[in-house]
C-alpha cells in the first residue's frame, strides 16, 4: 500500500454526509354490511441524502489535466426521493369458511440526483475549479390489483392462494456539463414500461393450538429499467428478473408461551438475472445492464424469542444458513470477467445471524 497497511487517505474535508428522512402514514377502516371491511392505507415519505466525498479515482484525471491538482471530490453528491403510496382493500369476515380480499395499489416515486465535481488540492483541500455538473430525474409509477382467498377446510387445516398483477413505467432524464463530458454537454432521455403477474398458494395445518406447519409456493419479480445514455446498438433497457420460491416451515410456542419459534427451509429459483454486461460497438466496449442466466438460493431460516424467568428480560435470535449457485456460466460481464456454473452469487453470505437481549 502507498500509505501503509490499514491507512485511509482522502482529500481534506471529504467524508461528510447528512441524511434526513420523513415518513407519514394513515389508515382508515370502514365496516360494511355483510361482514365486509374497507381499508384505505396512505403513505408519504421523503429521503434526503447529501455527501461530500473523495472522487479522485474517477475525476482525478480531469482535475489534473485542467486545473493541475491531483484531488477530485463531489461537493455535493445529493439524492432526494419523494414517494406516495395508496392502497385500498375490501376484505370479508376472516372467520367464514371461505374468506378473502381484493385490492388495488398505486405508488409514485420522484427521485432527483445531483453531482458537482470539483478539483481540489489533494493535500490542502483548496478549491481549484469545477469539472462536472450532472443532474438527473427519475419518475416511477406503478399500478397493481391483487386478491386472495382462504379456505378453512377443517378447524385445523386451511388453504390460502393469491395473485397480483402490476404495471409500471419509468421515465429518466439527465444532463451533464463540464470539461469531463465529451463535447462539453450530454443529455440523456429514457423511458421503459413493463408488467408482471405473480401468485402464491400454500396450506397450513395446526398440529395443536400452539404449533403449526405450513408450505408455500410463490413467484416474484424485480422491475426492469432503462440503460441511460448508452450508444446506438446497445440495449436501451433491461427486463424484470423472476423467481419461483418454495418454503416449508413451522411456527408456534412452547413452555406456556414463553418461547416462540419460526423455522423454515427455502428454495428460490431465479431466472433472467439482471447483470452488468459488455458489448463492443464500432470498436468501443460499452457496459450495460442485461438479462442472462439462472441461479438458485436455498437454506434454512430461524427466529426464536424467549421470555426469560428474570422479570422484563427477553432473549431473541434470528439467522439464516444457506448457499447460492449459478446454474449457467456467464461471460463478458461488466467487470471484464466471467462466472462459472456452480459459482456462488456475489454478496451472498452462507450464514447471517443476530442475538438480542431486551
Amino acid at each position: 500500500p502507498l500509505f501503509g497497511d490499514l491507512t485511509h487517505v482522502q482529500v481534506p474535508g471529504t467524508g461528510k454526509s447528512t441524511a434526513k428522512m420523513t415518513f407519514i402514514s394513515g389508515t382508515l377502516n370502514a365496516p360494511l354490511p355483510g361482514g365486509f371491511t374497507l381499508d384505505s392505507i396512505t403513505g408519504y415519505g421523503v429521503n434526503d441524502h447529501e455527501f461530500m466525498r473523495d472522487n479522485t479515482g474517477f475525476g482525478g484525471g480531469a482535475a489534473l489535466a485542467s486545473f493541475r491538482v491531483r484531488g477530485a471530490i463531489y461537493n455535493p453528491q445529493a439524492f432526494r426521493t419523494e414517494k406516495f403510496t395508496q392502497e385500498l382493500r375490501l376484505s370479508s369476515d376472516p372467520d367464514r369458511r371461505l374468506s378473502g380480499l381484493v385490492g388495488a395499489y398505486y405508488t409514485r416515486e420522484e427521485s432527483d440526483v445531483q453531482y458537482v465535481g470539483e478539483a481540489r488540492d489533494a493535500n490542502t483541500g483548496a478549491y481549484a475549479g469545477t469539472y462536472l455538473l450532472q443532474v438527473g430525474d427519475t419518475d416511477f409509477d406503478e399500478y397493481a390489483v391483487f386478491g386472495s382467498l382462504t379456505w378453512q377446510i377443517t378447524d385445523r387445516l386451511d388453504l390460502e392462494g393469491g395473485a397480483r398483477w402490476s404495471k409500471n413505467q419509468q421515465d429518466y432524464q439527465e444532463e451533464a456539463t463540464g470539461i469531463s463530458v465529451t463535447g462539453g454537454r450530454r443529455i440523456a432521455l429514457a423511458s421503459v414500461e413493463d408488467d408482471a403477474a405473480t401468485y402464491s398458494i400454500g396450506p397450513r395445518f395446526k398440529i395443536s393450538p400452539d404449533q403449526m406447519i405450513y408450505a408455500r409456493l410463490a413467484t416474484g419479480y424485480r422491475v426492469g429499467g432503462p440503460n441511460v445514455g448508452v450508444a446506438s446498438g446497445v440495449p436501451a433497457s433491461f427486463a424484470p428478473d423472476e423467481t419461483v420460491n418454495f418454503e416449508l416451515g413451522s411456527k408456534g410456542t412452547f413452555f406456556d408461551r414463553t418461547l416462540t419459534y419460526d423455522v423454515s427451509v427455502f428454495d428460490v429459483e431465479w431466472k433472467d438475472l439482471q447483470i452488468t454486461e459488455t458489448i463492443t460497438v464500432n470498436g468501443v466496449v460499452n457496459a450495460y445492464v442485461g438479462n442472462r442466466g439462472k441461479a438458485r438460493s436455498r437454506g434454512l431460516e430461524y427466529a426464536f424469542n424467549w421470555r426469560a424467568p428474570l422479570p422484563g428480560l427477553r432473549i431473541s435470535t434470528t439467522g439464516m444458513v444457506g448457499e447460492t449457485e449459478l446454474k449457467d456460466s456467464l461471460t463478458q460481464l461488466g467487470s471484464g470477467g466471467f462466472a462459472l456454473k456452480g459459482d456462488p452469487l456475489v454478496n451472498s453470505p452462507e450464514f447471517t445471524g443476530t442475538l438480542g437481549l431486551d
